[in-house]
């Protein structure tokens, strides 16, 4: 059969295609059981199905990923797609999801390879408390990578470039601190599952660029009027005798309101600076001025216990705060647009740091750290 014209643009629908027959003189053929008609798929139409394919797939990716962090598909879909998870400013994506599950496994694998039974305490994550107290270490690996982006951009806007070269000269310096190289990697592979590199990578260099930046910061700033601060403390300490009074007068920080009370801490508990003051202080006599890399320091040692083997001491501090590295590394952190894409955290501006949004998980860190000393999470 002859067809003279065809009607314009005649849409023919076939198992849900469309396709477009566009004007033209043809002969039909004719149609039998032997001979079927075949629509041809046009490229265009291919490549939108297989485009609308993939945005219902990547869809479902970001869904499962973002409201089911935890799940085992959730997992899964981090550590092979990284989604970005912390973004810093307008695009700079500070942590995806893959870096902060390999970093996760290697918490864990650390904690779960240590013997605590000897202090009478037993990690286990599988149980409810257990995931909490692993998503305590989460938020805190989140803040620790993301201080270490913030630092990094810091440094490249002061020009500090950290070179691969000064990277291992760090680390065959601390290969010779901490033993032979085979025993230091041997034991990097079975507490964490790192090689040399990714202890380089993850360790060595972040810290190489946060004493970099820190040196410098340091030489910038001067103290001259906190100095004096602490210096006319000393010199009312030693005229009234009276701690309290000289607390209330020059003192900075949180123990200011309770007359300097710190409370017991062992040696190892205190900065470095403060231990050796602390160990040869006597009873209720005052130390000489001590600086440390937050201010200045006059201690008293009010006591001295021993518990469970441990040596501990009851302090005192006037304490007087200089611009240091710490607090102004906060600030440069809370000046940032930060913006946590996980429904658990949320960024807090005023502190600086990501926090859980759940009450539940801040009640628990709250009752944790009312008894810290059953907890090995507060000591490694």
């Amino acid at each position: 059969m002859i067809l003279c014209r065809l009607i314009r643009e005649l849409i023919i629908k076939s198992g849900g295609l469309v396709f477009l027959i566009t004007e033209q003189k043809y002969t039909m053929p004719e149609v039998t059981q032997s001979q079927p008609i075949a629509p041809k798929i046009r490229p265009r139409t291919l490549v939108l199905a297989l485009g609308g394919f993939l945005v219902v797939l990547i869809a479902f990716l970001f869904v499962t990923y973002y409201r089911y962090t935890d799940s085992w598909l959730g997992q899964k879909i981090g550590e092979r797609f990284p989604f970005p998870v912390v973004i810093v400013g307008n695009d700079r994506i500070a942590i995806n999801s893959r870096e902060l599950r390999e970093n996760m496994i290697s918490i864990q694998r650390f904690y779960e390879s240590q013997d605590f039974s000897q202090i009478g305490i037993r990690v286990d994550f599988s149980t409810a408390d257990g995931e909490k107290r692993l998503k305590l270490r989460e938020r805190d690996l989140l803040n620790k990578m993301l201080e270490d982006t913030v630092i990094e951009e810091l440094a490249a806007e002061q020009g500090i470039v950290i070179s691969g070269a000064q990277a291992r000269e760090d680390v065959e310096k601390r290969l010779k601190e901490y033993g032979s190289a085979d025993k230091v990697e041997l034991s990097i592979a079975r507490l964490y599952g790192w090689t040399m590199r990714d202890f380089e990578e993850k360790v060595v260099v972040p810290s190489l660029y946060e004493e970099a930046l820190s040196k410098k910061y340091e030489a910038s700033v001067t103290n001259d009027k906190t100095k004096e601060t602490i210096e006319a403390a000393e010199k009312e300490l030693k005229r009234t005798n009276d701690f309290k009074a000289v607390v209330e007068k020059y003192s900075d920080g949180r123990t200011k309101a309770d007359g300097g009370d710190l409370g017991w801490f062992s040696l190892e508990e205190l900065a470095p600076e403060l231990r050796s003051p602390v160990d040869v202080a006597k009873i209720n006599t005052p130390t000489s001025i001590i600086e440390s890399s937050l201010g200045y320091h006059i201690l008293l040692v009010e006591d001295i216990k021993t518990e469970d083997g441990k040596r501990l001491y009851h302090l005192r501090q006037i304490f007087v705060r200089k611009d240091n590295f710490p607090d102004w590394l906060m600030e440069q952190i809370r000046q940032r647009s930060v913006k946590v894409l996980l429904s658990e955290y949320q960024f807090n501006a005023a502190t600086g740091r990501i926090d859980f949004r759940s009450q539940t998980m801040k009640d628990f860190e709250k009752k944790l750290l009312e008894n810290p000393e059953s907890d090995p999470l507060f000591f490694y």
